[in-house]
């Protein structure tokens, strides 16, 4: 992608990024692209995609998904805080339904980790509360397949689901 409304993509994703962009590779982790579901889906319909690379002379960027020139796009902002708030709020509504035996299990992205919360094992710690003292099972992936607000199907980055079987 070379520009976005006349301004460099580079440029734009450096806007995005803030005071990530003093570190690149932090930056690039940090910092996605929302493309929409479908061109002729809800605009608030958005698969989330990686910036794959950076191109100093050119001012551009580099998307792990083909983008039509003129189509909309977004940048977003990996947030640990906002994941960290989810997973209580999602810690609290399991807690009441997980009493009694079963297992839990939760499928995260393999961006989940420490490097995006900051410390080893905070997403283990938000999920044990949650299924305690049930035995859970966590699996990690570089995406998985989830259902768009759309009701399309989709790849999905950045995310995790959690369920409780009895």
């Amino acid at each position: 992608m070379l520009e976005l409304d006349g301004v460099a993509a580079l440029d734009e994703f450096r806007d995005a990024a803030g005071v990530l962009w003093d570190d690149e590779r932090r930056a690039l982790a940090s910092v996605l692209v929302a493309l929409p579901a479908s061109p002729a889906g809800p605009p608030d319909a958005a698969i989330v995609r990686d910036v794959v690379g950076i191109d100093r002379e050119e001012g551009a960027i580099a998307l792990s998904e083909p983008l039509e020139p003129g189509a909309r796009m977004a940048f977003a902002r990996r947030d640990p805080v906002a994941a960290r708030e989810a997973l209580t709020v999602v810690g609290e509504r399991l807690s009441p339904q997980t009493a009694g035996p079963g297992l839990g299990l939760a499928v995260s992205c393999a961006s989940r980790g420490e490097s995006f919360f900051g410390h080893e094992g905070v997403e283990s710690a938000y999920l044990s509360r949650a299924f305690d003292p049930d035995v859970w099972l966590g699996l990690v992936g570089r995406y998985q397949i989830g259902t768009l607000s759309c009701g399309a199907s989709g790849l999905l980055t950045q995310s995790a689901a959690l369920a409780h079987i009895r």
